[in-house]
C-alpha cells in the first residue's frame, strides 16, 4: 500500500509525517515480475528487460499526473484563492515523486483586497494509492501496465529509429521509447486522490500557517564552487526525499525558495504536525 502525505490507511490511523524524516532509508524498488506469457525476445531485442523499464516509466509518470490534477484548484462557493499555493511540498524515492501537495489562501471573491479575518488555509495532499511495478498485475493499475505493453509495436518503433537491441540504451529516453504504446497519464488522473484539511475546521493548522508569518529565514550565501562550500549532510540511500516550494512576499516582490532535503523543515514542518492532527481527531 502506499500512503501519502496525510492519508489516513484502512484500519483509520494516521501516516506521521515524520515517518519520512530525513535518514528515512528504504530497500531498492523491486523489479517488475515478467509476466509468463511474455514472448522475449523480439526482433532481437530483450523484451523483458523493455517491459521493467516500461513499468518504472509508467510508475514515474504518477508524479506528473498528481501535479496535473492539483493544478485545478478548490472551487469554494463565496471564496477565492488569494494566490498561487504559497507552499508546495513532493515526496519521492528512487520510483519518483508519490506525493504531491500544497497549501491555498483563500478570502471572500468580493473582497478587493484579502482582509485576514476573512481568509482561510487549504491543505491539500494528492497522491495515487497504486503502484505498477512489482505488483504482477494485482490492482487496476499494474493490470493496465500489463495489458498495454506491446513487444512487437514496441520494438517495430526501435527499429524505425534506426535503434538496434546493442545501439537503443542511451540514445532515447524512456517517454520516446514508449510513445508507441498508449499514455498512461489518463488512468493516472482518473485516479489521484485528494486529502484535504481546511483551517474553518482545523484550528491547529490557522495558527500553524500565521505562527510563521513574520519569521526571519536566514542563511549564508554559498554558490557551490565559488569560496569554500559548506558540507551537505549525504543523503541515505534509497531514502525518501522531500521538496518544497516556498513563496512569500517582499516590499520588493515575492521570493520563492525551493528547498530539498528538508532545508526549510524548521519553518514548514509545524504546518505539517497541525494537519496531522487534524486528521488523526477525523479518524477518531
Amino acid at each position: 500500500m502506499k500512503f501519502g502525505f496525510l492519508t489516513k490507511i484502512a484500519t483509520a490511523m494516521t501516516v506521521p509525517f515524520l515517518l519520512f524524516g530525513p535518514g528515512t532509508a528504504a530497500a531498492p524498488p523491486t523489479p517488475e515480475p515478467v509476466p509468463d506469457d511474455l514472448e522475449s525476445p523480439v526482433r532481437g531485442y530483450d523484451t523483458a528487460r523493455l517491459y521493467q523499464e516500461w513499468s518504472l516509466f509508467v510508475e514515474r509518470r504518477q508524479g506528473l499526473a498528481t501535479e496535473a490534477v492539483l493544478a485545478e484548484l478548490d472551487k469554494i462557493p463565496g471564496k477565492r484563492p488569494a494566490d498561487d499555493p504559497f507552499l508546495t511540498f513532493k515526496k519521492g524515492n528512487d520510483l519518483g515523486y508519490f506525493s504531491i501537495g500544497q497549501v491555498v489562501v483563500y478570502c471572500d471573491e468580493k473582497e478587493q483586497w484579502a482582509e485576514r479575518e476573512n481568509c482561510h488555509y487549504l491543505y491539500r495532499d494528492g497522491y495515487i494509492p497504486y503502484y505498477s511495478v512489482a505488483e504482477n498485475g494485482s490492482n487496476l493499475l499494474s493490470s493496465w501496465m500489463q495489458n498495454n505493453f506491446d513487444p512487437h509495436l514496441l520494438t517495430e518503433g526501435l527499429e524505425k529509429r534506426g535503434l538496434t537491441p546493442k545501439t537503443f540504451r542511451g540514445n532515447i529516453t524512456q517517454r520516446e521509447m514508449f510513445e508507441v504504446l498508449p499514455s498512461p497519464d489518463p488512468i493516472l488522473r482518473e485516479h489521484v486522490k485528494i486529502t484535504r484539511v481546511d483551517s474553518r475546521y482545523c484550528p491547529e493548522l490557522r495558527k500553524a500557517v500565521e505562527k510563521i508569518e513574520k519569521q526571519r529565514i536566514s542563511w549564508p550565501i554559498d554558490i557551490l564552487g565559488v569560496g569554500s562550500d559548506v558540507d551537505p549532510e549525504a543523503p541515505v540511500p534509497h531514502a525518501t526525499y522531500y521538496d518544497q516550494t516556498f513563496k512569500i512576499l517582499t516590499k520588493k516582490g515575492y521570493v520563492t525558495i525551493e528547498a530539498t532535503q528538508f532545508a526549510l523543515d524548521k519553518v514548514l514542518q509545524p504546518i505539517q504536525d497541525a494537519a496531522n492532527k487534524c486528521l488523526g481527531k477525523m479518524s477518531d
